[in-house]
């Protein structure tokens, strides 16, 4: 005789009527792709064969979707490295943390700065008072300078902003903070990193090809000046720059005023000895000064508080944005002192080094001890599977919503009722 009694009593996963009863399981599912995910973050021992002709793991530091709510946000570049990554929006949630590791005390932590008031709060009135021990924070994703905000599409900080950020630089265990768009280096525990590459969705690649371009002594000693132009006054610079190109410079330089494709323009870069990078949204100059570099061009960019990370590349500096700021003897001098270097293929290996995630988390990670305790908080643990189960009911009671909000609509249409 077969015994049945374990298929009618509904035991394991099989439910009323022999179907598969999902709402069981899927908890455990969830709580399994947790302990894997905690399992898969810790260091591989695998040997990593670099390809010469290709940039591993781009440096970036922008997240993306834009505009839309906290927890929709992919994280990836930098933000994938840290510990615990806080992300912002203008839109409800206007905050939500992810973890990439669920360790005790964050070692790392990266601040979006997209919704900068919402996120300097939170940071100072949620979450410091919860660290005990020694950590660095990367701020960015968004073009708002720091300290002072010097953008004008944003408003600018008053009393209760700096209030905020004197706080997060008098903590006791903050060792380190980088910022993107770095306005004031004066502080000795403010430093600058770079924006580097930026990947719009989907394309978010692990690696990018080093394309092949004439040497700087095969170029024409010519500057490129090719920018876009918005309206308002965050862009007045662009458009003196391109009034002196076209004036005072107009005997070395090459001004594209209308857009152009990207595979147009990066054969205009390649053709060039020089690119005029000017800010435009924020301080930063890339992604075009990442762009300039990977195609064999020299950046020319105006001196701010991030050159401290920009002079580890081969970078031109002008002291401001003025007829004087540049001359055909200057472009001699920059072209021979850089086609001396890019003559030794160690180098140009170096440069490529330096434009790769890699580079940059290390100075990152140098400010912590790496020894550190990082074995996993089962509070933060589970507070974390929590927080995906609610997003999992959130995300389904939308659905449902939205599934019944068609239907009505169809019927309404259909029988007009």
């Amino acid at each position: 005789m077969v015994d049945t009694t374990g298929a009618r009593s509904g035991c394991g996963s099989i439910g009323r009527g022999g179907r598969f009863a999902w709402s069981r399981i899927w908890p455990y599912g969830l709580l399994l792709f947790h302990v894997f995910t905690q399992i898969s973050s810790l260091p591989a021992r695998s040997v990593v064969v670099k390809k010469s002709n290709k940039i591993e793991n781009p440096h970036s530091i922008r997240l993306f979707p834009k505009r839309k709510r906290a927890h929709k946000y992919n994280v990836s570049g930098i933000a994938k490295k840290c510990d615990c990554v806080i992300l912002s929006s203008t839109s409800e949630p206007k905050i939500y943390v992810h973890r990439n590791f669920y360790t005790k005390s964050p070692r790392h932590v990266f601040l979006s700065m997209r919704n900068v008031n919402s996120a300097l709060e939170y940071f100072v009135e949620d979450f410091l008072p919860k660290v005990d021990a020694p950590f660095v924070l990367v701020t960015g994703s968004e073009d708002v300078t720091i300290p002072n905000q010097t953008d004008c599409r944003f408003q600018s900080f008053g009393a209760s902003e700096s209030s905020l950020i004197d706080r997060i630089t008098g903590h006791p265990h903050l060792t380190k903070w980088f910022c993107e768009n770095l306005d004031d280096a004066s502080h000795p525990l403010m430093s600058p990193i770079p924006t580097g590459m930026v990947f719009k969705p989907p394309t978010s690649p692990k690696e990018i090809d080093v394309p092949e371009s004439p040497s700087l002594e095969e170029r024409s000693l010519r500057v490129l000046c090719a920018h876009r132009v918005r309206e308002g006054p965050q862009w007045d610079t662009r458009r003196q720059v391109t009034e002196l190109a076209r004036s005072d410079w107009s005997e070395w330089c090459t001004v594209i005023e209308e857009e152009v494709p990207k595979a147009e323009f990066l054969e205009l870069v390649r053709s060039h000895a020089f690119v005029l990078c000017v800010e435009g949204g924020g301080l930063d100059p890339s992604p075009k000064a990442w762009q300039a570099i990977l195609n064999g061009a020299i950046p020319i960019i105006r001196e701010t508080a991030l050159k401290d990370a920009c002079k580890e590349l081969p970078v031109a500096f002008v002291p401001n944005w003025k007829a004087k700021s540049l001359s055909m003897r200057k472009l001699h001098e920059w072209h021979r002192h850089f086609s001396q270097l890019y003559q030794s293929p160690s180098y140009r290996k170096d440069v490529i080094r330096k434009l790769e995630i890699d580079y940059w988390w290390r100075k990152v990670s140098a400010h912590v001890d790496q020894a550190a305790d990082r074995s996993i908080s089962p509070n933060l643990f589970f507070e974390g599977l929590l927080q995906d189960v609610m997003s999992y009911l959130i995300a389904t009671k939308r659905r449902a919503k939205s599934t019944a909000s068609d239907v009505k609509r169809k019927l309404k249409y259909t029988f007009d009722i």
